[in-house]
């Protein structure tokens, strides 16, 4: 009876030593049968359970294996820290307050303002309309200088340019076949200070504009500054 008891025993103990375990943390342990060991997991079936179905565990979650003859494989556990999203907290008033600043766009003399585009005319009837309770009189200058350059640009571009044409036009016919060279050479002459003419017009008007957008940029700056008082 004693022999029988100490075979029982010693089959228990083989059967014990015959079997894998895998390490989790925390000391967990469970008692399996290692199939396969890749990279990111590790495949093995239950030892009570050798007939049933197939477990796959992440590697990252096993401290270690200790297969039956006694190996062990140790394996580094990777905690999963949670990203935090990074919270940016913005005070509304200057959400509201930004909304509604006068912006410059990509196209000089154009603005934005409350996702909309508005040109120096718009921008100067939103700052006229507001400076009622502002009273402010640079507005009111900047306003006025700038609608005047208006005037001045598109007057001497316009004109400059019909004066130079018609002047060409003229001197190309003065300068027919039938004329004389001295007719000829005062129609060139004529037709060389007619292109002068259309030349530096256009370059007159265009520095009207620099101005013009430069006083309805500051009526739009004056506007933001305003604004947030």
């Amino acid at each position: 009876m004693k022999a029988t008891f100490i075979f029982i025993f010693l089959v228990i103990q083989f059967c014990l030593s015959a079997q894998d375990s895998i390490y989790k943390g925390r000391g967990l342990v469970i008692p399996a049968k290692i199939l396969e060991v890749n990279i990111k997991e590790i495949s093995y079936k239950r030892a009570d359970l050798l007939d049933g179905p197939l477990f796959i565990i992440n590697k990252n979650e096993v401290q270690k294996i200790k297969y039956a003859n006694g190996t062990i494989d140790s394996f580094k556990v990777v905690k999963e820290v949670a990203k935090v999203p990074t919270v940016v907290f913005v005070n509304p008033k200057y959400i509201a307050q930004d909304f509604n600043q006068i912006k410059p766009s990509i196209r000089r003399g154009t603005y934005k303002y409350q996702g909309h585009l508005l040109s120096d005319r718009n921008v100067f009837s939103l700052a006229l309309e507001k400076n009622d309770l502002w009273k402010n009189t640079d507005i009111e200058l900047n306003i006025i200088a700038s609608k005047k350059y208006k005037v001045m640009q598109y007057s001497i571009g316009y004109s400059g340019a019909i004066i130079g044409g018609i002047g060409l036009y003229a001197s190309a016919l003065a300068g027919g076949s039938n004329s004389s060279t001295n007719d000829a050479a005062l129609a060139a002459f004529a037709g060389i200070l007619s292109a002068g003419i259309a030349v530096a017009s256009q370059i007159i008007s265009f520095k009207c504009k620099l101005k013009r957008v430069k006083h309805a940029d500051t009526v739009a700056e004056l506007y933001n500054q305003l604004s947030k008082n």
